[in-house]
């Protein structure tokens, strides 16, 4: 309360008041670093956090605390409670005059003016009874989980063997599961909760079953929401082998677009492994050549061949997928993803217990992401079959994946605290019609305009993207359209941008003056660096609007792309371009285009603008008369 007095009737104690206070909130930020502290905080015993406050809460609160700093504080919030000037025996016969209103930050000034020797011992006493208490506090925290690790197998694999390797002989096998051993994963990720997720994928054989990859999505869906219902905010970093990172991709899109109904998992994951997954498909046999393979050791109700298509190169669903997910990718606070691909050929043929074929199941093309500042490729001196297997925490490979698991775990809870930071921004954007050509009285329309309003304004029913196209003759009124509708709804929104699109360069122009209009705080340092230097790097500018619109928490703004007459499909024009090249990646937003080209209609929905009617005709010919006659 006292931080938000600024009554002067305390005098010369404002100062040492108001430094101790300030000490005591940031012991917060340091006490509480993690859901799992939060949660102790919160028993009944404790109270350090009131009830009705929740860890997202939480985060946006302490976030403002990080700036405070030593010198705003108390001495005891710098430099811990016991101090040599408070040991000193003699110090209170140096204190030859006492204050009744003497200002003390703590209470042990007050008592060291008395009791020196008594202070004394109460310090000896503390000492100890603070290195007993921190050495139980070391232990309890050695087993909190704050963070999840799933690992996902892949087709004809089974959860109880796929991250084990055999480290003794055939006749007396010695299995080790990287997974548990206590000197590999426990020990890389040792706060982390290790979890396997095992799904039916045998697709041939007396078990096959027919899966396909959204099945099997839902299903690891339902399982996560089971297991985090309790702290569905924790960190997740997700290890996958094969299809088992299909599997990951086709969830996490799920999970970010209905977060109402999977909550926390696309927003708390914060780290994802590949081993050999075929992000392009797989090139080590076609899927004739496994089903016929399969057809010579199994009868036809014995094979599911359902889940091998998705693994065809040039698979649609297999590129929508990649291609979707890589969209996310445009977002702040991404996260972190390492792909491993495979240096040695495995015997495919020997799958489905046929003749050999030795082959790269998935080759380095195939089994890695395009690479970014947050996604890393590493190779992996294994077969396809053997990458994911892993027997003492000495071997190469392992090292390998430690360090990059350790890593991940590493920046976890800084990429979480950031996520909710960045949630808790507005995003806004002051509306303006600068520079816009716009007229003074707007006529008309109305139907129009009603078939804007239930198209493209921000809905609960319609949280995807939505695309409008008004296209006509030129001069009839598009443009005024759009803006009378941006005019008259802009507080529907929380930004409102005009692009000029009469060519490649004023539409990235436009883009550019929008960057200046976004809150430096919610662009990436190095755009915002970008826009301070004299001669900028258009391309990475215009990434970081699109980064800026793509924010899951920036979901209702508008934008006008305006004329948009040039056809690029004639190839002709140098200045022409596919506006949707220009659509941010995310699936939220309106957007609106102005066009005289009708075959623009194909990117959404929209409407060909005639002339007007006789009477919207008289009401501007009355408007433009009367300022006519005012102009004399």
């Amino acid at each position: 309360m006292f931080l938000l007095n600024q009554s002067t009737c305390l005098g010369g104690r404002r100062d040492a008041i108001r430094k101790a206070a300030l000490g005591y909130l940031r012991t917060y930020r340091y006490l509480i670093q993690h859901e799992s502290d939060f949660r102790i905080a919160k028993q009944d015993h404790l109270c350090l956090v009131p009830h009705g406050v929740g860890w997202v809460a939480f985060c946006r609160f302490i976030s403002a605390l990080d700036q405070i700093k030593d010198a705003n504080v108390s001495g005891r919030y710098r430099y811990g409670e016991l101090r040599l000037s408070r040991l000193n025996f003699y110090a209170p016969f140096f204190l030859r005059k006492f204050h009744f209103e003497q200002i003390h930050g703590q209470y042990g000034d007050y008592f060291a003016r008395l009791y020196g020797p008594i202070l004394f011992i109460f310090a000896i006493v503390s000492t100890i009874l603070n290195s007993m208490q921190v050495g139980l506090a070391v232990d309890q925290v050695a087993t909190t989980h704050w963070l999840s690790i799933v690992a996902i197998h892949g087709i004809g694999a089974h959860p109880g063997d796929t991250w084990c390797k055999n480290v003794g002989t055939p006749d007396a096998p010695c299995y080790v599961n990287w997974l548990t051993h206590e000197g590999m994963l426990p020990q890389a990720a040792p706060n982390a909760r290790i979890l396997r997720y095992g799904y039916e994928s045998e697709w041939f054989g007396e078990n096959a079953i027919s899966q396909k990859t959204t099945t099997v999505a839902d299903r690891l869906l339902l399982t996560l929401r089971r297991e985090r219902k309790e702290f569905p905010l924790r960190p997740l970093i997700m290890i996958a082998h094969c299809f088992g990172g299909l599997v990951v991709l086709k969830a996490l899109l799920k999970a970010q677009y209905y977060k109402d109904e999977w909550p926390g998992i696309f927003e708390s994951t914060t780290g994802l492994v590949f081993f050999g997954t075929p992000f392009r498909g797989s090139e080590g046999m076609k899927q004739s050549e496994m089903l016929e393979a399969a057809q010579r050791e199994y009868n036809e109700d014995q094979i599911q061949t359902e889940v091998l298509r998705v693994l065809e190169p040039g698979n649609e669903f297999l590129q929508d997928l990649v291609d979707s997910f890589c969209k996310t990718r445009s977002q702040a606070n991404k996260a972190r993803v390492t792909c491993f691909f495979e240096m040695k050929a495995s015997n495919v043929g020997a799958v489905v217990g046929g003749q050999g074929r030795i082959r790269f199941v998935v080759d380095e093309s195939s089994g890695c992401l395009d690479p970014s500042e947050s996604t890393k490729n590493y190779s992996l001196s294994r077969t396809h079959f053997h990458m994911n297997k892993f027997g003492k925490p000495t071997e190469e490979d392992f090292l390998t994946v430690s360090e990059v698991i350790q890593d991940m775990v590493k920046v976890a809870p800084q990429l979480v605290i950031a996520r909710a930071k960045l949630a808790n921004k507005k995003h806004q954007v002051p509306f303006s019609l600068k520079g816009v050509p716009s007229v003074s009285h707007f006529v008309g329309r109305e139907s129009e305009i009603k078939l804007l309003e239930d198209s493209v304004l921000p809905a609960p029913s319609r949280p995807r993207r939505k695309v409008y196209v008004i296209h006509g003759l030129g001069g009839i009124g598009k443009t005024q359209l759009a803006i009378e509708f941006a005019r008259k709804h802009h507080q529907r929104y929380n930004a409102v941008f005009w692009l000029n699109g009469s060519s490649r360069d004023s539409l990235c122009q436009s883009l550019v003056d929008i960057a200046r209009k976004l809150p430096r705080d919610e662009l990436t340092a190095d755009i915002a660096q970008e826009l301070s230097n004299p001669k900028i790097d258009v391309e990475a500018v215009i990434r970081g609007v699109h980064q800026w619109l793509s924010l899951p928490s920036n979901r209702q703004w508008l934008l006008i792309f305006d004329n948009i007459d040039r056809d690029h499909t004639n190839g002709q024009d140098l200045q022409s371009y596919d506006v949707k090249d220009f659509f941010p990646d995310a699936d939220h937003g309106s957007i609106i285009i102005t066009s005289r080209l009708s075959n623009l209609q194909r990117y959404g929905r929209g409407f060909k603008l005639s002339i007007v009617d006789d009477e919207e005709a008289m009401t501007i010919l009355e408007n433009n008369a009367d300022r006519l006659l005012q102009g004399k």
